[in-house]
């Protein structure tokens, strides 16, 4: 006789709530963030907080020394919220760390029941657990940066949008669409992923009535209104229309084209390892790693000297590293796009406990390890990652093959692929810029379990779990 596990869905969100909370504290103690006092010792860029803090005593993002704070010019999505969170709860570094520990564990939850949406019984536990356990999200908690909150925006997205496609009520693609664009305006580059959105809209809304039609464009405007406030003040204020400061970023990728083939394999080893690894290779390789070598610091000081007290030319060096980077592009069109394949490897990297890029790891540190022993658990770390991540697009050959692959499976593989694309030809591609496709690479393994287990009988997989309302 099979056993029969009851879960109730307030119970199942407790739990994986409980799971998820004493991840994040645990990482908050580890790393340090718990003992900070105040926002002169965050890991976090005081930028968010300054434009946060201008905003909530001035209601202006910038002041009459300066047309925004920092070098680079960010997006307004993060600041907005850190100034709603300190109109309620104060302008101090609790407050941060409240809010954010509550879109964490929402953001938990909705996923468990988007989760449900695409996986049956108990293979709809893997993903939210696995989510609640993941140290790179978690690890963020406690830091005054974007990624907790967007990473609750693209949540909140994705499941207004199944809502609407089960329902078809206009409230839920409104929430979709205000949760997208404010998402935009944290991630710029997913400006462009608006019209692959379009297309799915038109695709899968069925029936395409003139209901939902009406829906889709009162959508896309409301994304157009808040975008578009942005994009007119960078116009009003700087004389550029661009969201953000993506020059110097976009110009770390442009400037591969330079690489000699050595080097590219030295890079190419660095991404799949790391640079201690790729040191231990290419003696050296350490001191001067890409893509963030001394030659790119030396350009970005530069930029930074030529930028003027009041921020005011921005646009102008904006312009004329646009310029510089097409120029680089077209010398070597091939080069550059086939130099993305490293940058993909390395989006998918695991990052460290600390939220850190893995290159970091054993760089400038001590430890009691052998540097054979530190070669080895570096490997080893990576050989667990990426067969979880091999076992994700496993997961999405096979949903692929579905009857119902456009219509349930086509956003969260969007999703994924553009975020891995678009990352990995015009950024440095840091691993947390994959966190916005992350949940859906749980619920691709996950599915990829599913379809294991039918073929591979198990006693303990025999047991049956059944999820209640």
């Amino acid at each position: 006789m099979e056993d029969k596990i009851y879960l109730r869905d307030w119970t199942v969100v407790a739990v994986l709530a409980i799971v998820g909370f004493c991840v994040a504290i645990a990482l908050g103690v580890l790393n340090g963030y718990l003992f900070y006092h105040d926002f002169s010792q965050d890991a976090g860029l005081m930028g968010y907080h300054k434009t946060a803090s201008s905003l909530l005593h001035t209601f202006s993002f910038h002041n009459e020394k300066e047309l925004f704070f920092e070098t680079i010019r960010r997006p307004p999505g993060y600041p907005i919220f850190l100034a709603l969170s300190y109109a309620l709860l104060g302008e101090r570094l609790l407050t941060v760390w409240i809010v954010q520990m509550i879109l964490w564990i929402m953001s938990i939850g909705l996923f468990w029941r988007i989760s449900r949406r695409f996986l049956d019984g108990r293979e709809a536990l893997i993903p939210p657990f696995l989510l609640a356990c993941w140290w790179g999200i978690a690890s963020q908690v406690f830091v005054v940066n974007v990624e907790i909150f967007a990473f609750f925006l693209i949540i909140v997205f994705l499941w207004a949008w199944l809502r609407y496609g089960e329902e078809q009520r206009t409230r839920w693609i409104g929430i979709s669409a205000i949760a997208f664009a404010w998402f935009v305006l944290i991630k710029a580059p997913f400006l462009y992923f608006i019209p692959l959105l379009i297309v799915l809209f038109i695709i899968t809304m069925r029936p395409l009535n003139r209901r939902v039609i009406r829906d889709g464009v009162a959508a896309l405007f409301i994304m157009g209104i808040i975008i578009g406030s942005w994009s007119f003040y960078s116009y009003y204020l700087l004389g550029t229309f661009q969201l953000a400061s993506g020059g110097l970023t976009v110009m770390r990728r442009a400037d591969d084209v330079l690489l000699s083939g050595d080097r590219i394999k030295q890079f190419f080893v660095a991404s799949l390892t790391n640079d201690y690894v790729a040191d231990r290779l290419f003696s050296g390789y350490a001191d001067n790693p890409e893509p963030i070598n001394k030659e790119t610091r030396a350009r970005e000081k530069t930029y930074a000297q030529r930028l003027l007290p009041d921020k005011s030319n921005e646009a102008i060096l904006q312009k004329e590293l646009g310029e510089a980077t097409r120029s680089l592009i077209v010398q070597a069109p091939i080069k550059f796009i086939a130099t993305a394949f490293p940058y993909l490897i390395r989006l998918n990297r695991p990052l460290t406990p600390r939220g850190d890029d893995i290159d970091q790891l054993f760089i400038g540190t001590r430890s009691f390890l052998s540097p054979t022993q530190k070669v080895a658990s570096i490997l080893a770390f990576l050989g667990i990652w990426y067969s979880f991540v091999i076992g994700t697009f496993l997961g999405a050959i096979q949903c692929m093959r579905k009857k119902y692959f456009v219509s349930k499976w086509m956003l969260p593989l969007l999703v994924i692929f553009y975020t891995n694309g678009i990352y990995a030809l015009l950024s440095h591609a840091e691993a947390r810029y994959l966190f916005p496709a992350m949940p859906f690479y749980f619920l691709l393994f996950a599915f990829l379990l599913a379809k294991i287990k039918t073929k591979v009988p198990c006693v303990v997989l025999g047991n049956t779990i059944e999820i209640r309302e």
